[in-house]
């Protein structure tokens, strides 16, 4: 004939020190309950739940490995911000070094000067009187045509 033996009447649940971690707020918070699949509010937004991270036995084991969940976040966020300060420098180092205005040396010569201006701003416009000498023959072609007439 089996024996049935309540493990609960021998050995009563005690209450386990619970450690929550909200990622998207950044709230850790600690808490007593059953194990460590329990799920509760998030202490610091209010809005999301969240099930505990871990459950100890000792609450001095809770604090010490809330603290260090909370050392890692910090750690994180630092070298985030360093990796973004870095990222921002180098981009600034190549903007200098691939964007410089060459100084050319002066010369006397107009068209090489001509060509150097040109070549500066990346973009050529041509002079508006340059072109202007055989359309003034043109013009006066045709006002000398329209005279005849």
């Amino acid at each position: 004939m089996p024996v049935k033996v309540d493990l609960d009447e021998l050995y009563p649940p005690k209450p386990r020190f619970l450690v929550f971690r909200h990622k998207e707020c950044s709230a850790f918070w600690l808490g007593i309950g059953p194990d460590s699949r329990e799920v509760r509010p998030c202490a610091g937004c209010k809005r999301a739940r969240v099930q505990a991270t871990a459950s100890f036995a000792s609450i001095d084991d809770a604090y010490e490995y809330r603290n260090n969940l909370m050392r890692l976040d910090k750690e994180s966020k630092l070298q985030a911000g360093n990796v973004r300060l870095i990222t921002d420098q180098i981009d600034q180092q190549k903007r200098a070094s691939l964007f410089w205005d060459p100084e050319f040396p002066a010369t006397q010569m107009p068209a090489h000067q001509n060509y150097l201006s040109n070549s500066r701003v990346w973009h050529y416009q041509p002079n508006p009187n340059e072109w202007t000498i055989g359309d003034q023959k043109k013009k006066e072609r045709q006002g000398k045509e329209t005279e005849k007439k």
